[in-house]
């Protein structure tokens, strides 16, 4: 990133938390707090983890074009892991995804420590405001102070 180069910066569909650490998760808001400008925008969309892990499926099969998907889920310490194997005419593949468990006060706290402050805090894409346990997401609106 440059610094305070963009007026706005977008992380869609839960694509943060990927990091095992929380300090290398933070340092992508630290990131993108240098390289707005003041006033610009940035927008986190990451699930609702309160609402994900009391309704977590942890066993699923699914089969799309002939393929079959076998996916586990748990929450192991403060992530959720997601193990997909996939079955393609014989031979196996297995893929493990990990994403960090923050909670709506956490990601705020965050965003607030790199001064960008929430001024809106969405819970779907419809816009609807933010529910701790009934949303589906967490779609956080900060600007730059």
């Amino acid at each position: 990133f440059r610094m305070n180069y963009y007026d706005m910066i977008l992380n869609l569909f839960t694509s943060f938390g990927y990091f095992k650490s929380e300090r290398e998760n933070k340092d992508v808001i630290r990131s993108v707090a240098q390289g707005l400008k003041s006033g610009g925008i940035f927008v986190l969309d990451y699930f609702n983890p309160k609402k994900i892990v009391s309704e977590l499926k942890e066993k699923e099969t699914k089969t799309e074009e002939g393929i079959n998907f076998s996916i586990t889920r748990n929450v192991n310490a403060k992530f959720l892991e997601k193990q997909i194997s996939v079955n393609d005419k014989g031979k196996m593949f297995s893929f493990i995804e990990h994403v960090m468990l923050f909670s709506s006060r956490e990601l705020s706290d965050c965003l607030q420590n790199f001064k960008l402050n929430v001024i809106d805090l969405y819970g779907d894409y419809s816009l609807n405001q933010f529910v701790e346990d009934k949303s589906e997401r967490m779609i956080f609106i900060a600007q730059k102070t």
